[in-house]
């Protein structure tokens, strides 16, 4: 979308914003974590949540998905560094799961991949 229609700056923002607020917000809700506060956070624009004693950049995240596309998966950095905290193999068994749920083959998954 961006990289056909560039998004005036403000608009980018206010989506990424948005949608990153969205989702920090269910980083928080369901796995336990705090929106950083401190002023040097605030300064940075970073937005960081902090859980479990790792740090998430959701509102990061939607800026580079809104600039770059498909190849800035959300999802598929909530998965690794939220859901998974990092775990690989753990990564590899969820997708599966969700293959053989969708009926697709390793080379058809771009649903998850979306």
């Amino acid at each position: 979308m961006y990289k056909e229609n560039r998004l005036p700056e403000n608009q980018l923002n206010g989506a990424a914003v948005m949608n990153g607020a969205y989702i920090g917000e269910l980083i928080r809700r369901n796995h336990g974590g705090e929106w950083l506060t401190d002023e040097e956070s605030l300064k940075s624009g970073a937005y960081a949540i902090e859980f479990d004693g790792n740090r998430a950049f959701p509102v990061g995240w939607c800026v580079k998905r809104i600039q770059n596309g498909i190849e800035d998966n959300v999802q598929g950095k909530y998965e690794f560094f939220v859901v998974h905290a990092g775990d690989l193999e753990s990564i590899r068994k969820h997708r599966a799961q969700l293959r053989e749920k969708l009926g697709e083959s390793e080379e058809g998954s771009a649903s998850l991949d979306d």
